[in-house]
């Protein structure tokens, strides 16, 4: 199928936004499918596109429900004050930091971040992705057959 590789980037975009999960499954899927170097394109184009999405969403649909976490919620509240008084370089650590990503993406964008410092960050933080595609492209069977004779 010629344009296959949509539907991992579909479901990327969809599963961006909170309270979904799944994305490490689909990228290791998307690694034993099309291997490192294609998976690797394929969870990054998904990725950032799911979460300018969400930013988006977050900014103009579901901004006053962000606002009502931060006022309501403690966790949320510290995070999105890191967010506002350390700027890009925060930005950057929290993306590659165990939080996942599509709930940094809420807090960034309810905290009023530029679009260009969110995507900066969002591009920066790719090589965490790069992991759970290696995962999936290191036991795909050809690789498995190629490396053992």
């Amino acid at each position: 199928m010629p344009a296959g590789f949509m539907i991992p980037v579909v479901i990327l975009f969809i599963i961006s936004f909170p309270p979904l999960f799944g994305h490490e499954i689909i990228a290791i899927l998307v690694g034993l499918v099309w291997g490192f170097g294609l998976g690797f394109i394929i969870v990054s184009v998904g990725t950032v596109l799911g979460e300018i999405g969400n930013f988006y969403a977050f900014r103009y649909l579901l901004g006053a429900k962000g606002h009502r976490a931060e006022r309501t919620n403690l966790r949320y509240a510290c995070l999105a004050r890191i967010v506002r008084e350390g700027g890009f370089v925060i930005a950057v650590v929290t993306r590659l930091s165990a939080v996942p990503g599509h709930l940094t993406t809420a807090v960034f964008s309810t905290c009023g971040m530029n679009f260009l410092v969110f995507t900066a960050a969002a591009a920066l933080s790719m090589p965490k992705q790069m992991v759970t595609v290696y995962l999936g492209g290191a036991s795909s069977p050809h690789t498995i057959r190629t490396r053992t004779g």
